[in-house]
């Protein structure tokens, strides 16, 4: 991750439920979707390294019986993150999707702006997508269970 700076191809690949994507297109500018420890660590990392350049996210929904192979088929912008305070977003659900009321606790919350569904003809297989420090393409299996850095597909491939 310390070459970063020097690469613009990187972007996030995170898993969403439906239900949280379809409820946070109601959501007016920012949504915000919360993450664990393990989202924080890398979220920091991603934040200092980005120097405020926002950083494409490609989404999929994560609901086992939405779709059984795993592609991306929702957008958005990262634009940074925050930490929970005792659990929850310092701004209550201003930028949280409704459905996510009864989520339970988090220690930091990614924001993205622009959350969109793709069209079906510009989805994208995980299992055509690289890990940003990895030299071959996901297994058709691997589904992350929380957001990872990936390198940027190329334009053909989004």
């Amino acid at each position: 991750m310390d070459d970063l700076k020097k690469t613009a191809h990187v972007a996030l690949l995170a898993p969403v439920p439906l239900k949280h994507l379809e409820s946070g297109q109601e959501v007016k500018g920012r949504v915000a979707f919360g993450g664990g420890s393990q989202t924080l660590k890398l979220l920091h990392k991603l934040d200092e390294e980005r120097e405020d350049m926002e950083v494409d996210v490609y989404i999929y929904a994560s609901d086992p019986d939405v779709q059984s192979d795993f592609e991306v088929s929702w957008s958005a912008r990262y634009v940074g993150c925050v930490p929970a305070v005792n659990g929850e977003h310092p701004d209550g659900m201003k930028y949280r999707p409704k459905t996510t009321a009864s989520d339970g606790y988090s220690e930091v919350f990614w924001e993205v702006k622009d959350l969109e569904r793709l069209p079906p003809k510009q989805h994208i297989l995980v299992a055509k997508l690289t890990g940003l420090t990895a030299t071959k393409t996901y297994s058709p299996a691997y589904a992350p269970r929380r957001p990872v850095l990936i390198k940027h597909p190329p334009a053909s491939s989004a």
